[in-house]
């Protein structure tokens, strides 16, 4: 399920959280912060906060297709 916060930051465009991202893509947060260590999922860092892209976030959801 996708929170309101999550929608608006994915339709801005703006960086997602991890959590967030995890519930609306029922994975847990742990699965999610593993694969950005492994470099799976592309990530920036706010401060001591780690950010997921918007099209990466879109793409781990189904919502945008894969870069070729």
């Amino acid at each position: 399920m996708m929170d309101e916060k999550l929608r608006d930051d994915l339709r801005e465009r703006r960086p997602v959280r991890v959590r967030p991202l995890a519930r609306a893509a029922n994975r847990s947060f742990n699965n999610l912060y593993e694969a950005v260590r492994r470099g799976d999922i592309r990530a920036i860092r706010v401060g001591r906060s780690i950010r997921i892209p918007a099209n990466e976030a879109r793409r781990l959801l189904g919502l945008e297709a894969e870069a070729a």
